[in-house]
């Protein structure tokens, strides 16, 4: 911005050789008029293609960008218009400071559409369209952060339009906004540019025809947010658009730090009238968890099912009040709102106008992707843990389609969750846990042909490794192995309800050497991964005693049934699950349930 203030001194003459001169130096001057950073960073979406330069002005709005944005709001489709129309507003060399406002308002309506669209307008598409921004107007001056351009703008030409671009970038991307500090000098009590009218879309989202207060507050409180947390209470928090959406956020502060009745406190006096749809859901939502840890679980369920009806998006609280009935022993209730859960469709329509309370709201909590399936898998796992055999078979097999059908879909950064962990629904585990718990509850039906079917799709490769270190890894790749292993076991559990021993066998052996790395010290100290490693290497034991006495080796059989004896010593005062905090809910269900038929498999060959 500092060339083009010099630019305007220069005159009319001087300012077009230089910009003919530029336009010939090839790619050092297309890269200080910033067309190469958005072609290299869009080029992957295909959304830019290198053109030309142009020398023409530009110092009104293109019309069809305004136009594309009001559509784009209504219509996800027209994103991509909207995008084609900045690429070629950058496409011409900005040649006076009337085109910085311009330009200015053109990356307020793509950060804008950025956070009511997070689906359409990736992350790393947004960051490198605002490196292209900041480098057409900071050419000389050192940086090329939003820093930077904070300060180029400060000794140039400041506009309302800039404090709204400035907030916007510090909602979406957070770690590359500028400090806190400077945020909370900007000017956000301003009108648009120069007394114009702000754009259409701007209108459409909420009134600030005679100022840009409404609007910037609230971005700047989520700012805050964002960038350090809710560490305290706010005194005397206004009963406005942005002074509720601050009062959440204090109480969701709250709840973080388990004081459940401060944050209640603070919910109750939000005035409900100031909240949109989607805020207002999230309050009833909030309210709920709050009353479920203070010991109200009657109270908490009425909220919960008021924040459902009151907004769309809290349909996630159905697991909550499905995880309430769980704990006060309503298995039938719980098992009904699983399959409520699991039954509802995903959202695709994008044709209502997004509010802002609801955009801001979006980036704290994001919907989980494939809600349906994973309460599918939540609901089967469920009917396996109590011997619904034949309800649990048909809900695996449901989600084995699910699972072989799921694409991989695009979506947005990870958001910070206002939700403590265990109030969020929890992924689908690994496939191979799932397959196995599939194959149990088919094995229980007797449906031995579908078992062993699903079985053979279980990848085993990582048993084969001798110096495979399974304690050291992950929750989430402990579970993978332990459930291969187990999947071998069931699969040995097949062959011989078909009669195939011989099978039986050769899996038993090639299992046997692939599970060196169970761990036998401190077993009754830990009552998790080491302890499960030892229920398999006993049943493994107890099948390889099983199928040489058939074979008639008694050496063999005498071997084996020593060593399972030993084993199932060690697990005398076994508990009836295993104890691993590194999991999350659908994992932990998944190791239950692989233990729970393990244990049951033992059981049997001790009766015998």
């Amino acid at each position: 911005m500092k060339r083009r203030h010099e630019d305007e001194e220069e005159g009319t003459e001087a300012q077009r050789k230089r910009r003919v001169l530029a336009s010939a130096g090839g790619g050092a001057a297309e890269q200080r008029s910033g067309v190469v950073t958005v072609v290299a960073a869009a080029a992957a979406a295909d959304k830019f293609k290198p053109t030309p330069l142009s020398s023409g002005r530009h110092a009104t709005t293109p019309p069809t960008l305004a136009r594309y944005a009001t559509e784009a709001l209504t219509n996800a489709s027209c994103v991509p218009r909207v995008l084609e129309a900045i690429k070629q507003l950058f496409l011409t060399p900005p040649v006076s400071v009337e085109a910085w406002g311009v330009e200015c308002e053109a990356m307020v309506t793509i950060l804008y559409l950025a956070l009511v669209r997070p689906l359409c307008i990736p992350h790393v598409l947004l960051r490198g369209i605002m490196v292209d921004y900041i480098r057409r107007w900071c050419e000389e001056t050192e940086g090329d952060d939003m820093s930077a351009l904070e300060r180029t703008v400060q000794k140039v030409q400041r506009c309302g339009s800039f404090s709204t671009l400035v907030l916007l970038h510090a909602n979406l991307l957070p770690d590359d906004s500028i400090p806190l500090g400077k945020l909370r000098t900007l000017p956000i009590d301003t009108r648009w540019d120069r007394g114009r009218e702000p754009p259409e879309w701007l209108l459409i989202t909420t009134s600030c025809k005679d100022s840009l207060l409404p609007f910037n507050s609230v971005l700047l409180t989520s700012a805050e947010v964002l960038q350090t947390g809710w560490l305290g209470r706010r005194p005397n928090a206004e009963n406005t658009y942005s002074g509720v959406l601050a009062s959440f956020f204090q109480a969701v502060g709250l709840y973080k730090k388990e004081d459940f009745a401060g944050s209640l406190q603070v919910l109750e006096a939000i005035p409900r009238s100031l909240c949109g749809r989607e805020l207002q859901g999230c309050v009833l939502w909030l309210t709920g968890l709050d009353l479920a840890k203070l010991g109200k679980p009657h109270t908490a369920l009425l909220k919960l099912e008021a924040a459902v009806k009151a907004c769309k998006a809290c349909l996630p609280a159905v697991f909550n009040i499905a995880c309430i009935f769980h704990q006060t022993d309503l298995l039938t209730a719980e098992l009904e709102c699983l399959a409520l859960l699991a039954a509802a469709g995903e959202e695709t329509s994008e044709s209502a106008v997004p509010s802002l309370q609801a955009a801001l709201l979006g980036l704290y909590h994001v919907k989980p992707s494939r809600l349906p399936m994973r309460a599918q898998y939540l609901l089967a796992a469920r009917c396996l843990q109590l011997k619904m055999q034949k309800e649990a078979s048909g809900k695996f097999s449901d989600l084995l389609e699910r699972l072989e059908d799921t694409i991989p879909s695009i979506t947005p950064e990870k958001s910070k969750a206002w939700l403590q962990s265990e109030d969020q629904v929890p992924e689908v585990p690994c496939r191979e846990s799932v397959r196995v718990q599939a194959a149990i509850a088919h094995l229980g039906e007797q449906n031995v042909h579908s078992a062993l079917d699903i079985l053979q799709q279980i990848d085993c490769e990582d048993l084969e490794n001798e110096k495979l270190d399974v304690y050291g890894r992950e929750g989430k790749e402990k579970l993978r192995i332990f459930s291969a292993a187990a999947g071998s076991l069931t699969k040995i559990d097949a062959l011989v309800k078909l009669g195939r021993e011989v099978e039986a066998l050769k899996e038993c052996l090639r299992l046997e050497q692939a599970m060196s790395w169970v761990r036998y010290a401190e077993v009754l100290e830990n009552r998790g991964w080491e302890l499960t490693g030892v229920m398999l290497k006993s049943l493994l034991y107890s099948w390889l005693a099983h199928l040489y006495g058939v074979k008639g080796s008694k050496q063999s059989h005498c071997h084996y049934q020593r060593r399972a004896a030993q084993n199932c010593r060690m697990l005398q005062d076994a508990p009836s699950s295993p104890t691993c905090s590194d999991l999350s809910l659908t994992e932990s269900l998944a190791l239950d349930n692989v233990y729970s038929y393990l244990k049951s498999k033992l059981q049997d060959f001790s009766d015998k």
